[in-house]
């Protein structure tokens, strides 16, 4: 049986605590569940599962799995063949929950598996990176070589979500990680694929968008706008 459209929510740890950036998650599933026929899936990063664990947190289903770590200069080759398993691993998993978009929390270095499959046109899914702060004080922080990876990470998204209008100056000024195509810093929105019905995401041809779906992830309320 076909699962119903859903949107992957990802974090890079476990969902332990129920504050701070899991809040948002949390926050952002249960408004999906409420007022969208999308259905919600929440996906922690946990290096002790070497496949992906599915359990229930409070009605939403709740995935434990290990995000592949990023490539380094040792060992390219063997790095390499790994990540070709990886992409296979992750595009089997994401056909087998129907998911339409992936959003994935608190940038990380490990989420270069979702860019690398919208890169190699691997996931039809669209991609978008929620920014938060502290992970782009790492991005400003880190060396020469791993801001010039997470800007290509990121120019892959089609959204990238940031908490605050300060915040979505720091990464477009300070990074030059801007997505590509048409598509453009918000502040606390998600915008559903223009595959789903009643919505309509940027369109890429045009740089156009109406109708857009999005949520607060600091109230979890739910409102259609027209952009």
């Amino acid at each position: 049986m076909k699962q119903p459209p859903s949107i992957l929510f990802v974090l890079p740890w476990e969902l332990t605590a129920h504050e701070g950036v899991n809040q948002v998650v949390i926050n952002l599933a249960r408004a999906l569940r409420r007022h969208s026929e999308l259905r919600p899936v929440i996906l922690c990063h946990d290096p002790r599962q070497e496949n992906f664990r599915v359990s229930d947190f409070d009605g939403i289903m709740l995935v434990n799995g290990l995000l592949p770590a990023p490539l380094t200069h040792e060992h390219p080759t063997r790095q390499l063949a790994s990540m070709r398993q990886d992409v296979r691993a992750w595009r089997a998993f994401l056909k087998e929950h129907n998911i339409a978009a992936i959003n994935a929390h608190h940038v990380r270095p490990s989420y270069v598996i979702f860019s690398l499959m919208r890169a190699l046109r691997r996931a039809r899914c669209r991609l978008i990176y929620s920014l938060h702060g502290a992970d782009v004080d790492a991005l400003l922080d880190a060396s020469a070589t791993a801001r010039a990876a997470t800007r290509w990470m990121l120019r892959q998204a089609d959204h990238i979500v940031c908490c605050s209008e300060s915040l979505a100056a720091a990464p477009a000024g300070s990074s030059n990680c801007r997505p590509t195509g048409s598509a453009r810093f918000t502040t606390a929105s998600i915008r559903r694929p223009s595959t789903m019905p009643g919505s309509c995401a940027t369109d890429r041809r045009r740089g156009r968008s109406t109708n857009t779906w999005s949520t607060s992830p600091h109230s979890g309320r739910a409102r259609a706008r027209t952009s």
